[in-house]
Parts: structure tokens; C-alpha cells; sequence
């Protein structure tokens, strides 16, 4: 009796784990979407401690020889930056350059996302789940407005 109920409490284990996931998911679009919390909840955004303003000028000098350090660009840190020691220099242009990675790695969850969601949508199949871009869009929208009416 045993041997003819394994069957059963296999597939009772299959549609528990489908019951967890909301209908209409795509496992893969799940994954998808796990994946880019993750890589958002690693950080990486921000300065990497500088001030604004001179993060914005690095990376600028930093992008104008194409994320390349070169010792031409070094010397162009160097002269902007003359009050920035070499070690403190170098830690930033690691915060940059894996920030960058990072941002390539979202673009292509991204994409993969995009990908995914086309392709449902030309087999047929219903949605829940919006581009997690807008989703993200619409409630900086939403807060930008509440700051603007003065709300907190």
C-alpha cells in the first residue's frame, strides 16, 4: 500500500510548491525578479562616501576615457583631486567599476525579464506582475509629488 501511495505524496509535494507561487507566475520571470532584489538589496548605489558633486566629476572623468584606468586618467584624477590621497583614489575607482558591473547585471536581468514577459505574452498567457522599472518609476513619482504638495 505504501508503494502506491509514493506517487501520490509526490505529486501532493508538486502541487504544494505550485500553490505557493501566485497563479499565472512564471517561475522564470520569479527567478528573474529574485534575482533583481537581490542585486538591489547589494547596494552599490550612492557615492561610495565622496560628496555628490565630486563623485559626479569622477565618474564623468572616469567615463571620458571609457572606464579605463589609464595613466593618463589617473594624472586627470590626480589634478582634480589634488587633496585625495593615491589609496583613497584607488578604493573609489573599485567602488565605481563594480558599481558599473552591477548596472550591467541589472540591465540584463532586465532584459532576460523583458524577454520572458514577450514571450508569454505571444503564447498567451496572463501576467500579474508589471515591469518592476515602472513599478519602481511610479513610486518615486509618487513620493517626488507628495514632496512637491509639501507631504512627508
Amino acid at each position: 500500500a505504501n508503494a502506491a501511495n509514493a506517487p501520490n505524496a509526490a505529486n501532493a509535494a508538486n502541487v504544494s510548491a505550485d500553490m505557493l507561487s501566485p497563479p499565472n507566475k512564471d517561475v522564470e520571470l520569479q527567478s528573474l525578479e529574485e534575482e533583481l532584489k537581490a542585486l538591489d538589496a547589494e547596494g552599490g548605489r550612492g557615492t561610495g562616501g565622496w560628496p555628490l558633486a565630486h563623485h559626479e566629476i569622477f565618474v564623468r572623468i572616469l567615463r571620458s576615457f571609457r572606464m579605463k584606468v589609464t595613466p593618463q586618467c589617473y594624472r586627470r584624477l590626480e589634478k582634480q583631486f589634488p587633496e585625495v590621497n593615491q589609496a583613497d583614489l584607488a578604493e573609489h575607482l573599485r567602488f565605481c567599476h563594480e558599481q558599473e558591473a552591477r548596472q550591467a547585471r541589472r540591465r540584463l536581468i532586465l532584459s532576460r525579464w523583458r524577454q520572458r514577459r514577450v514571450l508569454l505574452k505571444a503564447q498567451g498567457s496572463e501576467l500579474d506582475s508589471d515591469d518592476p522599472e515602472k513599478e519602481k518609476r511610479r513610486k518615486n513619482s509618487k513620493r517626488t509629488s507628495r514632496r512637491e504638495k509639501g507631504w512627508k
